[in-house]
């Protein structure tokens, strides 16, 4: 299921994965259809598909050596300095690539959890997305 998430999980079909991990989780659980998961995830400590997207780009913004941010681009002071650039894309399509969608969920991670190191920010943002169990990416990137 994780097996290149970084390239298919922010398009629409991955709704038919999350939808089989859900039933997964059920049966599991020995529950019926119409009972709601997100208690069920967060008692047996897993995350959802999209939760583990989101960990999956913001790992990959977190190792990628050049990341650029606002505050490199111009030389004085800036509200989002520390925020990475979002590079523009015309098409929908290109903005499901995962250089946009890593900048996007990197944005969304509070700043004292980016200047985090590697093993802390990932077990950070693990603790993170399992106690808040997203269903979407965009709940994620409103929230």
């Amino acid at each position: 299921m994780v097996y290149g998430i970084e390239l298919w999980g922010g398009i629409s079909e991955a709704s038919i994965v999350f939808k089989l991990q859900k039933r997964a989780i059920r049966t599991m659980m020995k529950k019926r259809t119409r009972v709601s998961c997100r208690p069920l995830f967060k008692e047996l400590n897993i995350l959802t598909l999209p939760s583990v997207f989101i960990l999956k780009q913001a790992l990959y913004k977190k190792k990628e050596p050049s990341i650029e941010s606002r505050g490199d681009k111009h030389n004085h002071d800036l509200r989002n300095k520390d925020d990475l650039c979002i590079p523009y894309k015309r098409l929908v399509m290109s903005n499901q690539l995962c250089s946009v969608m890593s900048a996007r969920v990197f944005n969304k991670i509070p700043l004292s959890v980016r200047r985090l190191s590697e093993n802390h920010f990932k077990r950070t943002i693990t603790r993170f997305l399992m106690r808040n169990c997203f269903y979407d990416i965009k709940e994620f990137i409103n929230a």
